[in-house]
């Protein structure tokens, strides 16, 4: 088929985001490649880790979330996750947060579907 991604990336444990994947077209022809709603695509594991928490708070974090979204998720981590968490770095961090237009799909956001 020719699709590829080009960031097999790992998501660390405590990362609150959204997941960009990046794929390009390898076909020799660049023929459009066609991925349907329901066709398998990507292929994500949930592992265990063993140790001390450790959470994710680098520059990524919040990355595509709207205001309301990140409001909510800093609230969620207060609550119930405040030992694990540095708060004012989370805060700082969401200040500074990757921000750019969500993707859009025909002028409407591209919702992800539960």
């Amino acid at each position: 088929m020719g699709l590829s991604f080009l960031n097999a990336a790992k998501v660390h444990s405590g990362y609150v985001g959204r997941l960009a994947l990046e794929l390009v077209n390898l076909s020799n022809d660049r023929s459009p490649i066609l991925v349907k709603k329901n066709d398998p695509l990507i292929h994500i594991e949930f592992i265990s880790r063993i140790g001390d928490p450790s959470p994710y708070s680098g520059e990524y974090m919040f990355q595509y979330l709207s205001e309301s979204e990140v409001n909510l998720y800093l609230s969620i981590i207060k609550n119930n996750f405040n030992s694990e968490f540095n708060i004012q770095k989370l805060e700082e961090i969401a200040n500074n947060r990757f921000q750019t237009k969500s993707p859009t799909l025909k002028g409407k956001p591209v919702t992800p579907e539960v």
